[in-house]
């Protein structure tokens, strides 16, 4: 928010004294470094997910986050080139104080990209905790009316041994979605995994019952 905010500001002409200008090079700082986290989170428990489900040490599992550890690894060199590109561009911009037009619109444009890539993992988190509901309750018929009662009952369980497996059961699936989705792996590639995790997933639920 405080980085929109002066990019709103530069944007009316704004000009920046070096307080302004110091603030401006941390708000971006926080910026990059909040992305980073998001990247490092997700890939931390795509890992843990996995582990959780299946066997690491098993064909299946190795395979699973090798794959994972490729595609977080070029999400994060990706991100680290836009963020070097960012901090170059807003050093320069800010050398008189102000960002003119064009400075701003590739400001924001590097920004955007950054955006864009943790934006990607959000939604694939959102994405799979569907998938997550069909394959615990089912592939009956789920549609998008009765997927907030599904959510509902999955809140009352929380508490539950189950919620575990299940919350790792969203963040692998959430993974290999933007993997595919990214062209990562395949759907083939996707599908075997997708089995592996479910058939982990199913074992562990059914140890509880």
């Amino acid at each position: 928010e405080n980085l929109n905010k002066l990019n709103w500001k530069a944007s009316v002409g704004f000009k920046f004294d070096e307080t302004g200008k110091e603030e401006y090079k941390t708000a971006v700082e926080d910026y990059i470094k909040s992305a980073e986290s998001v990247v490092e989170n997700e890939h931390y428990e795509f890992t843990a997910a996995v582990n959780l489900l299946i066997d690491p040490k098993s064909e299946e599992g190795k395979g699973i986050i090798k794959g994972g550890d490729a595609f977080y690894g070029g999400l994060q060199a990706e991100l680290d080139k836009t963020e070097t590109k960012l901090n170059k561009k807003v050093k320069i911009a800010l050398k008189d104080g102000e960002i003119d037009a064009d400075e701003g619109a590739i400001i924001e444009k590097l920004q955007s990209k950054i955006s864009e890539i943790t934006g990607k993992l959000n939604q694939a988190e959102t994405d799979a905790k569907f998938e997550t509901l069909k394959i615990k309750f089912g592939a009956g018929a789920i549609d998008a009316e009765s997927f907030k009662q599904l959510q509902d009952e999955i809140a009352k369980q929380l508490e539950s041994s189950a919620s575990t497996y299940d919350e790792a059961l969203t963040t692998s699936i959430a993974s290999l979605k933007l993997q595919l989705d990214e062209g990562a792996i395949d759907q083939s590639a996707y599908d075997e995994q997708l089995k592996s995790l479910t058939e982990g997933y199913e074992a562990n639920i059914g140890e509880l019952n």
